[in-house]
């Protein structure tokens, strides 16, 4: 869901006077000479048809090839004088436009081909390796970041999940990726069984553990615990509950540090339990089942554990956790339960400098910023088509 831009008064500096705020970019030299002799805040107006966007001079003339810079925020005008959207190369840089025309920077979505990009401070795009909040990210020569499965990079071949996180200290099926992408049988999911797990089901774990956190995933090998996977066995209990029977597909051992399943589905939960063990989260004394009990109210997707549980702490938050490592139930509590997302956030302490964001905490950010409209034009709104110059 993409918002409204609020309308800036229409004062411009021109890339002229400002180039030197955006390293690597760079201007026609006549073009340059001429915005030497202009103020410094060029006076101007915008004008558009709520879709496309022109920059007028006092003179009436629209603004070509060039760069404004205006509340804070960078655009680009093309040689019809339209300001440009998308990805674009100017000079020998490629840079990429949101839908209201600003430059980006960090993170950046684009909707019609459905691709990810990041740029620098700079509104320069990524080409190759990118560290970011903890993670690998890696970019192909079109500035695309790579995503769903597994690609050769300088001769080494890495995986990468859908949210385009390289694997490290994750699990790809019952495999375990070390910190630099690589194969560690160390930690391998022991198989209980005679059976081996089929493909259908090794995919089923990698979807499931794609959001558990890799910083857990790291403690929980370093506190000495073991994922077993039990093959041979449909389930651990089937209590008869309000809803019918409940079928529990883990269970959680914390004196011989066990997590032990045989449902892949499950994973995410089961290891919530591990969490709650290893943060105090699993006993009468919690932080969150008053603000869990509120968000399952106001959400209607959110699915709640049978009240035959409702006194197994370690298990309410399992659901949680599970919940918070899903990205369509992680948008819905940021809109119905801010506060649990922000306990959830703080009790896992995880790495946020960089990271790269779901589309839905994209737009979010976007809309608490102004970077965000539904309308393209920097303001989204005609009536800036008024304003003559500063101050009016």
């Amino acid at each position: 869901m993409k918002r409204h831009v609020l309308p800036h008064a229409a004062c411009a500096l021109f890339l002229g006077v400002c180039l030197a705020l955006l390293p690597g970019m760079q201007t026609d030299p006549a073009l340059a000479q001429e915005a030497a002799v202009m103020s410094s805040s060029a006076a101007g107006y915008w004008g558009g048809d709520g879709e496309d966007w022109k920059y007028f001079l006092p003179d009436g003339a629209p603004l070509k090839k060039s760069w404004l810079y205006d509340n804070g925020l960078w655009y680009y005008f093309g040689s019809d004088g339209y300001m440009q959207t998308g990805k674009h190369k100017i000079g020998s840089d490629t840079y990429f436009f949101r839908e209201n025309g600003a430059m980006a920077t960090g993170w950046a979505y684009d909707y019609d081909e459905d691709v990810w990009y990041h740029a620098g401070d700079d509104g320069r795009l990524t080409k190759g390796w990118l560290h970011a909040g903890g993670a690998w990210y890696w970019f192909n020569s079109s500035y695309e970041m790579y995503h769903s499965g597994e690609r050769m990079v300088s001769g080494h071949k890495y995986y990468f999940f859908e949210n385009g996180q390289m694997a490290a200290d994750q699990y790809v099926g019952t495999g375990y990726y070390d910190e630099n992408g690589l194969r560690d049988r160390r930690y391998d999911m022991t198989i209980q069984g005679k059976r081996r797990p089929d493909r259908e089901e090794q995919d089923r774990i990698t979807r499931a553990m794609a959001e558990v956190p890799r910083e857990w995933i790291r403690k929980f090998h370093e506190s000495g615990w073991e994922m077993m996977f039990y093959t041979d066995k449909k389930y651990f209990s089937a209590p008869g509950t309000d809803q019918g029977i409940f079928y529990v597909y883990h269970k959680t051992d914390t004196h011989y540090r066990k997590l032990k399943f045989t449902n892949p589905d499950t994973l995410a939960m089961a290891f919530g339990e591990y969490v709650a063990w290893a943060t105090g989260n699993d006993g009468d004394t919690n932080g969150f089942m008053a603000d869990y009990g509120q968000y399952l109210i106001h959400s209607s997707i959110a699915q709640p554990l049978p009240s035959y549980f409702d006194g197994n702490i370690s298990m309410q938050f399992g659901r949680l956790f599970e919940s918070f490592c899903s990205e369509e139930l992680r948008a819905d509590m940021r809109r119905n339960g801010p506060a649990l997302l922000r306990y959830m956030e703080q009790t896992l302490r995880l790495a946020k400098e960089g990271r790269k964001p779901d589309l839905d905490e994209l737009e979010y950010s976007l809309d608490e910023w102004g970077d965000g409209s539904e309308i393209r034009g920097p303001a989204g709104d005609e009536s800036l088509t008024e304003k003559n110059g500063p101050g009016e």
